[in-house]
């Protein structure tokens, strides 16, 4: 199998054994299936002192702050399934636990080298599991803010079965095109998430859908950006946005979910007390 490289920096060392006086050459094999968007990034030759630094901050942003945000995402996720699994009424924490661990599976695609299933079937696997992502996190966040939107919720649900099926069932060669219309899909239902959420919060101004509002209006950005860069529309640049917005909008979602159920945990409280001091007044 060949190793994916995609997104990860490499930096090789050439002995001076292999250069000769007068023109050298370098070669390059870009190994690319037909079902992936093969490319190849600006390549620089010079001394290692040079380039190394280049690298070290490319790896960093790329594989090393990933990995990070990753396991954190993870051991989110596995909380809010903990809280979910004590309180069954409160799907909205089951849903945002599922949809952290379902983007856990997804950036893993960042850094992994060798991946544990054959490519094609991994590929399907990672571009389906985005709509299952934002399927799940769009629908936490209509139960979060008690928004009765049915015939969101069902395009939502369509969303997240059809776009696995789809890109199981069709042949490779359509893959990147049925994923790119599944993306467009995708930012469309986002939109209207959003335009819920602006009307919610114009209609009774409240700090935690504002501030949702904006976490997603900042992912909806960089996620066109990708889409537009996945699209060959830009052509400047080899970097991918979204990664680095959607920790920041897991922290701002799991800190809200966390701050209302502790909410919860102190109105429990307080009205136990005051159930026991009017006991002790009759």
């Amino acid at each position: 199998p060949v190793a994916r490289n995609w997104n990860r920096p490499l930096l090789f060392i050439a002995p001076p054994s292999l250069l000769h006086s007068g023109q050298n050459t370098l070669l390059i094999r870009v190994n690319s299936p037909v079902y992936s968007l093969g490319s190849l990034s600006t390549v620089q030759v010079g001394p290692e002192s040079a380039l190394r630094p280049a690298y070290e901050e490319k790896f960093f942003l790329r594989i090393t702050l990933n990995q990070t945000a990753t396991l954190i995402i993870a051991v989110m996720g596995l909380f809010m399934m903990a809280l979910w699994w004590q309180r069954r009424q409160d799907t909205m924490y089951g849903l945002f636990g599922l949809s952290a661990l379902v983007w856990a599976f997804n950036a893993s695609n960042q850094f992994l080298q060798t991946i544990p299933l054959p490519a094609p079937l991994w590929e399907r696997l990672i571009q389906s599991s985005f709509q299952v992502f934002i399927a799940l996190l769009m629908l936490s966040l209509l139960r979060f803010l008690g928004l009765q939107q049915r015939r969101l919720e069902k395009l939502l649900w369509l969303m997240m079965i059809g776009s696995p099926l789809s890109l199981l069932l069709f042949s490779e060669a359509w893959l990147v095109r049925i994923a790119l219309l599944w993306h467009f899909i995708t930012l469309v239902c986002s939109l209207l998430v959003i335009a819920y959420l602006l009307r919610a919060t114009f209609r009774k101004p409240h700090f935690d859908t504002g501030l949702l509002t904006g976490a997603l209006v900042v992912n909806i950005v960089l996620a066109v950006h990708d889409l537009m860069q996945q699209a060959a529309i830009l052509r400047n640049g080899d970097s991918h946005w979204l990664h680095f917005g959607a920790p920041l909008f897991f922290l701002v979602v799991g800190g809200i979910l966390l701050n209302r159920f502790v909410q919860a945990l102190n109105q429990v409280e307080q009205l136990n007390t005051e159930l026991e001091q009017r006991v002790r007044a009759k």
